[in-house]
């Protein structure tokens, strides 16, 4: 009954055992797996992250290197407006170039705060004029009034009421040039009517491409003022060349035309602040030591951002560059999706923030808000306008592909768990098997060891007994006995370091702490072995001083250690027999050494010396020994806090144990 009972009671508890095992697999699964998943979202935030630092690295580092092109190309002169041009177009289509003199005159590009000029130049107007002649000489109006005033009202006027005939007249009025004192404004605002209400021909195509260049040349050569009164039509003028733009030739003037428009815009908004600036420093004679001004436009406003530093040179006393930050993001967003630095599975934007009103703003954050593995911050406060965003590339695959992992990261822990389970079984009850059969071989041992002692003993006895009654007769029988003895000798010594190394593996040893002169130990320890030494012809060399004390140490230890390595100076010195003992203080510490000239140590077996039962590979087998002497040594020394070392003699032959002990 007591049998069924306990089978029931095992059976009973064995399912909810097992469930419960179940279910803490499945809890460790599930936190592993969770944590992958997270992991892989950090490492893709990391790398996010990593990115953005680069790309506002590469902004600032591309903003200075304009910076510094344009200073270490700016000419030593005003001297040649063809040579500012230059200098201009080379900082690239998204930077304008720019200076003032003291009197605050924006000397470069062509823009005046001042009087206008309020005629063409000759040479323009004779260009105009044969220009439009050569075109369409029947469009000319000679009869036309000589208020130039009230043909461009008129001109206007027609082109509200959408009369096409009526502006196309007044346009061609203006630009015959029959009338004298032509502005430059009536004269830009005819060629614009004519490029959008002119029938579009292969002739009058041709006509309105040249009036565009001539337009163009006067604004770059600085024939004519660039002024906000000319942007409106400037603007016209652009998008009537986009509109044209399908031939490269077209397209090459609408970009000249919207940088025009760009330098307009720009001096409206910083060339005021500019001048605060010159006015600011004007009579400070350190100004051209002063770092770099850094000048940007309001949020709401078409992104510019200005550099400009004071000079030293009386003719640019304040230089700059003005940036377009719109077309300058784009180009370095397409110079970051080149770059090796990114990773390819993310995509680096660059987007300009809108100002926008708290209701769709807060509608706008709930829907950027729906990806958590976006990273976005500003591009640079100098480019408050911005933003740089990394994502990935493809954000489903990237799920999927997490998802697999996980899925066989699930695998592999199950597998790895069910192999734990298993390996942990097997090792214990390979390990409880394993210190059943130790703790057999050690009681063994232990118990043999101590049977074998008592018969010793009283063969010891009875050999010493012979041997006196043997001696007072003279029997040549005599030595026999003395051998007997002292074989038992060497087989106590063998016992004793078996029962000290199952001591100590049992951690049964019991050390009897006091104070201890060493230098006494090792001249016991030695005339154990005087007799031995004599005999075997040994030089024993002893350089010890009178006495030195430890102030905590076992004495039959010690004398153990010593009688160790004195044995084995005996067994293995076949040829040269020497031993030296040496004993001094250091440092605070009793260095004991034992050397002599025997076979040594072979360099295979030096890291090994120490260990139990170990005895060298080459070492002859007649040689006797457990292979524990040293192993007790080491351990001895140990327990009193010190360290035994083998050393190569200065001679090159044999062995020196060099052991530590604290005083």
């Amino acid at each position: 009954m007591a049998g069924a009972r306990s089978e029931q009671t095992l059976a009973f508890w064995f399912i909810p055992a097992l469930l419960a095992c179940v279910l803490v697999l499945s809890g460790l699964c599930l936190f592993l797996i969770r944590r992958q998943t997270g992991s892989e979202q950090n490492q893709l935030r990391e790398q996010e992250r990593l990115s953005l630092d680069r790309a506002q690295q590469e902004f600032r580092q591309k903003i200075e290197q304009r910076w510094q092109m344009a200073l270490k190309a700016l000419p030593a002169a005003p001297a040649s407006y063809s040579r500012l041009r230059t200098w201009d177009q080379e900082l690239g289509p998204d930077c304008l170039g720019f200076w003032l003199d003291d009197s605050g005159v924006l000397v470069y590009p062509n823009y005046r705060f001042g009087p206008q000029i309020s005629a063409l130049p000759d040479n323009l107007q004779r260009v105009l004029t044969a220009i439009f002649s050569a075109g369409d000489s029947s469009k000319s109006h000679p009869d036309e009034p000589a208020n130039n005033e009230s043909v461009y009202r008129r001109m206007l006027a027609a082109v509200e009421r959408k009369d096409v005939p009526g502006a196309l007249a007044g346009a061609a009025a203006i630009l015959g040039g029959k009338q004298s004192g032509h502005s430059p404004l009536p004269v830009l605002a005819a060629s614009v009517v004519m490029l959008e209400m002119e029938e579009i021909t292969e002739r009058t195509l041709r006509r309105q491409a040249e009036l565009v260049d001539v337009w163009l040349k006067g604004y770059e050569e600085g024939w004519l003022p660039l002024t906000p009164d000319v942007l409106p039509w400037l603007r016209r003028m652009h998008e009537q060349c986009r509109r044209r733009n399908e031939l490269e030739s077209w397209l090459a003037r609408e970009r000249r035309l919207f940088r025009e428009t760009r330098r307009i815009q720009w001096a409206e908004k910083f060339l005021p602040r500019l001048n605060l600036l010159l006015r600011r420093h004007l009579y400070n004679p350190a100004r051209a030591e002063l770092p770099l001004q850094v000048l940007g436009s309001d949020p709401s406003e078409d992104p510019f951002l200005v550099l400009c530093q004071f000079q030293a040179a009386p003719w640019f006393r304040l230089a700059g560059l003005a940036v377009d930050l719109q077309s300058f993001s784009r180009n370095l967003e397409s110079v970051i999706d080149q770059a090796e630095w990114r990773p390819k599975e993310l995509v680096v934007q660059i987007q300009r923030t809108e100002p926008v009103a708290p209701a769709a703003n807060t509608l706008t954050n709930a829907g950027a808000a729906h990806s958590s593995l976006t990273e976005q911050r500003i591009l640079h406060p100098w480019a408050a306008q911005f933003t740089i965003e990394a994502r990935p590339r493809d954000l489903k695959a990237f799920e999927q592909r997490a998802l697999q992992k996980n899925l066989l990261y699930l695998t592999l822990t199950g597998l790895t768990i069910g192999a734990c389970v298993l390996v942990l079984f097997l090792g214990s009850r390979a390990l409880k098997e394993q210190r059943r059969l130790s703790k057999l071989r050690t009681d063994f041992v232990t118990n043999v060891s101590h049977e074998l002692r008592t018969p010793l003993t009283a063969i010891r006895l009875h050999a010493e007994t012979l041997e006196r009654q043997l001696a007072k007769i003279s029997s040549p029988a005599a030595s026999s006995a003395e051998t007997i003895v002292e074989e038992v000798d060497r087989l106590s010594v063998l016992i004793n370091d078996v029962l000290e190394f199952t001591r100590l593996e049992n951690d049964k040893k019991r050390f009897v702490w006091e104070s201890v002169d060493l230098v006494a130990v090792l001249r016991d320890s030695l005339q154990l072995f005087s007799q031995h030494l004599a005999d075997a012809g040994f030089a024993v060399t002893l350089d010890l001083p009178e006495s030195l004390v430890l102030r905590k140490a076992d004495r039959a230890a010690l004398k153990q250690c010593a009688v160790n390595l004195i044995s084995n100076c005996l067994k293995f010195s076949p040829h040269e027999k020497c031993l030296v003992l040496r004993l001094s203080y250091r440092s605070g510490q009793a260095v004991w050494e034992t050397e002599d000239r025997g076979i040594g140590v072979s360099p295979a077996d030096r890291q090994r010396i120490f260990d139990k039962f170990y005895r060298g590979v080459r070492l002859d087998p007649a040689i006797s020994g457990t292979g524990l002497g040293l192993t007790l040594c080491k351990a001895f020394v140990e327990a009193h806090g010190g360290t035994i070392e083998w050393e190569a003699p200065a001679t090159g032959m044999g062995s020196r144990f060099v052991i530590r002990l604290p005083v």
